[in-house]
């Protein structure tokens, strides 16, 4: 079996993206500020530990298993998820 790295996956992603299309094609110019809020809400999600607003623990918990509930930052994922879903070609 051929051992791959994670750029191999990267670039299969890639290609899929591009399948079907001219050899020419490119993103267009006003597309580059959805940028922004993937940024931020990747970011949102890294630092749940300062915030807390993407899962919610217990202060009181040492130790988190399955003790903890979505919070506001979750849902603005998943929505935004679901609208890129929905929005792709």
């Amino acid at each position: 079996m051929i051992k791959q790295n994670k750029n191999t996956y990267i670039n299969y992603i890639c290609v899929a993206l591009l399948l079907g299309k001219p050899e020419q094609a490119c993103m267009l110019e006003w597309t580059k500020i959805l940028y922004i809020p993937t940024v931020a809400l990747l970011l949102l999600v890294l630092t749940n530990d300062q915030h807390q607003l993407v899962f919610v623990f217990p202060a009181d918990a040492l130790i988190w298993i399955n003790d903890y509930h979505y919070g506001i930052g979750y849902f603005l994922v998943v929505i935004w998820e679901i609208g890129c879903a929905f929005n792709a070609d």
